[in-house]
């Protein structure tokens, strides 16, 4: 499903290397189409990001939630 029961969009997660400040970055396929948007990564509590491990929100949900709107 494309939304939470609250209408919320739900998150995919992309195993993908990211930094700080790379939130609302663009997540391309192979091919260099828009898959997503980053939202976020998860940290190693020291500060540094895990390798391989990002959060975004598929092009598909976007759509989907801003039909809604």
């Amino acid at each position: 499903p494309v939304k939470a029961q609250r209408g919320e969009l739900q998150q995919s997660q992309a195993k993908c290397s990211m930094a700080h400040g790379m939130s609302g970055g663009a997540v391309l396929n192979k091919d260099g189409k828009l898959q997503g948007l980053i939202v976020a990564g998860i940290g190693d509590g020291t500060g540094k990001m895990l390798p391989d491990l990002s959060i975004f929100v598929t092009t598909t949900q976007i759509r989907e939630f801003l039909k809604d709107k």
